[in-house]
């Protein structure tokens, strides 16, 4: 028991540390003292990095289990969901998903200006275009799983296994922020960005959380994501 909270207490650190790596490589961004594309690029691949490397060093209590499903349900997008050990571990998994969002699309946008200033093609373009893919990849797989991971705070009814539950507006709550994050993402696709502010409206419905219906409203205008990050103060 001792040895499995001193796990918990070091993934927590870790976390911590990557939550703040995050929040530093923002805050040079915005302030002007990250500008060369490849010191942005290096800053969010070490970022990257010490996610990835908490990921591989979460005990069991900390994985998930994915669900693949037919089923038209409203609750699912791409045919598929997460079961996760509780809400707490949810929520921590979608910051993840969030910063690994932020930070590939960041990376793709910086790879863009880099292909552009290049005068004429190159063996260095190929291995450019290469990552520009994968970071668009990873942008779009980390969108998919914030979705996925809906379920697990409003259940499908054919879920013995997570629902039913009663609908809170706590729940809401804890995916607001994610699902804004993830539809308000440059690289998601028009499919998933519609399910999430179907997902939205839905949560400012079914359990009165006005600021759901402000957040979907946001994405269906187009608002700059950037210029709106003040937002997560009213969730």
């Amino acid at each position: 028991m001792a040895k499995h909270k001193l796990e918990e207490r070091e993934i927590a650190s870790e976390f911590s540390c990557a939550i703040e790596a995050f929040t530093d490589f923002r805050a040079d961004m915005a302030d002007g003292i990250l500008t060369r594309a490849e010191d942005i690029i290096a800053r969010a691949e070490g970022i990257l990095q010490i996610i990835e490397n908490l990921r591989m060093n979460m005990t069991s209590d900390f994985l998930y289990d994915t669900v693949i499903t037919s089923s038209a349900w409203p609750e699912i997008n791409a045919g598929y969901y997460h079961r996760f050990k509780d809400h707490h571990v949810a929520q921590g998994w979608n910051t993840i998903w969030m910063a690994r969002l932020r930070l590939n699309t960041v990376m793709y946008k910086q790879i863009s200006r880099l292909l552009d200033n290049q005068s004429e093609p190159d063996h260095e373009e190929v291995d450019l275009l290469a990552r520009m893919n994968k970071c668009q990849e990873e942008a779009v797989e980390a969108a998919d799983n914030i979705c996925a991971s809906v379920p697990q705070f409003f259940p499908p009814e054919d879920d013995q296994r997570l629902g039913p539950s009663p609908r809170t507006a706590a729940m809401g709550y804890f995916l607001i922020w994610p699902l804004f994050t993830a539809g308000a993402g440059e690289l998601t696709s028009p499919c998933t960005r519609d399910y999430i502010i179907n997902r939205l409206d839905f949560i400012g419905t079914e359990v009165k959380v006005p600021q759901a219906h402000l957040a979907a409203r946001m994405l269906r205008d187009e608002v700059d994501f950037e210029n709106w990050m003040h937002i997560y103060h009213v969730f």
